[in-house]
């Protein structure tokens, strides 16, 4: 393909659309592919490597370290110094506590999760869509604009909402993820405007200022907080910034991510049958009626879209599909949803 810089790499974006292009398939094509993707990395419960975040920190630093020593010479960087630094950090780390004398916590999880976001998938979000556009003009030899592109991942998490052999998981831990999680979001996006403030003129500012009041008000729409952040582009704030922040938006929402429930089959038809009697749910399917009401409040005062998936372990039959439902329906749920809510899709795992 003519235009091509450089070697192309197998497995890279370039090296993908150079491919798809050999196969006769025109720059709509691709773009229309792109628009019927639709990737959910979702974050597992792993209590065993819910690290403490500062020791995530510290290994990201290292990280970042080490990759500056790779580009030294085409940066002109302090060999020396860096070396200093990765040295300091690797003694901190050593004489640090990396195992934890009580067993994590499910709050601990959460926190660890939340901490990958800011160390690394808030930066690179926006970069993988610069490297699509890039590889896409390239092979294509024609401007793609980071912004032409569709949003082609989002998130998701079970941490918080994982109570298959979990009995710490509770309407409590969920409030707490889906709480946090948009905290966090709120945090960054508020981070960003206030960068964009920077050099901007007063009437700008004070437009920014309170947009950042909205957001932490939570009094703000996730489609018209994306319409605000376009309106600025005509006033001189800087356009790839803005395309940042729009990126963060469209895979982030109000939300950060998803958070799925999942619990055992077992447990979902003793639930339906102790309701059913004159006894009652007893303590265990009490939690999992709990669970789905705070379902049902975290989706009426957050984006509905935070909690959309059920998944059930070890489904059978349809009848475990059935008794997630029927819960949900006496929870106040309607698992079909409407236009604006997802509602609630049973998602049954089928192991061995």
């Amino acid at each position: 393909v003519a235009g091509e810089t450089g070697r192309k790499k197998t497995g890279s974006p370039y090296g993908a659309f150079v491919s798809m292009r050999s196969r006769d398939l025109s720059l709509n094509d691709v773009l229309a592919r792109l628009r019927s993707l639709d990737l959910k990395p979702v974050f597992t419960a792993h209590p065993t490597e819910a690290a403490p975040v500062a020791s995530l920190h510290a290994r990201q630093r290292l990280t970042e370290h080490l990759a500056a020593l790779d580009h030294a010479a085409e940066t002109q960087a302090s060999t020396s110094e860096i070396e200093a630094a990765l040295h300091d950090d690797v003694t901190a780390l050593w004489r640090a506590s990396t195992v934890r004398l009580a067993k994590p916590s499910v709050s601990d999880e959460i926190a660890t999760a939340m901490a990958y976001y800011e160390s690394s998938l808030f930066e690179a979000v926006p970069r993988l869509y610069r490297e699509l556009a890039k590889g896409l003009s390239q092979a294509y030899e024609t401007k793609i604009e980071p912004r032409d592109l569709p949003t082609v991942v989002r998130f998701g998490s079970w941490i918080g909402g994982d109570g298959d052999g979990n009995p710490n998981v509770t309407a409590e831990t969920l409030r707490e993820a889906v709480h946090g999680a948009r905290s966090l979001i709120t945090r960054h996006y508020t981070t960003h405007l206030n960068a964009l403030a920077d050099g901007a003129d007063y009437r700008t500012r004070a437009r920014l200022r309170r947009l950042v009041d909205s957001l932490t008000a939570r009094s703000i729409t996730i489609k018209d907080l994306r319409a605000e952040i376009e309106a600025f582009r005509p006033l001189g704030i800087n356009s790839e910034a803005l395309d940042d922040l729009l990126r963060l938006v469209d895979t982030f929402g109000l939300h950060l991510h998803s958070v799925d429930i999942r619990q055992h089959a077992r447990l979902h038809a003793d639930a339906v049958n102790e309701l059913a009697s004159t006894a009652g749910p007893s303590p265990v399917s009490t939690r999992v009626l709990d669970v789905l009401k705070m379902a049902k409040m975290l989706k009426a005062t957050h984006d509905p879209h935070v909690i959309s998936t059920y998944v059930i372990s070890g489904a059978t039959s349809v009848t475990d599909i059935w008794n997630v439902l029927t819960l949900a329906r006496a929870c106040g749920i309607e698992p079909a949803g409407n236009a604006d809510d997802p509602g609630l899709m049973p998602v049954p795992l089928f192991e061995s």
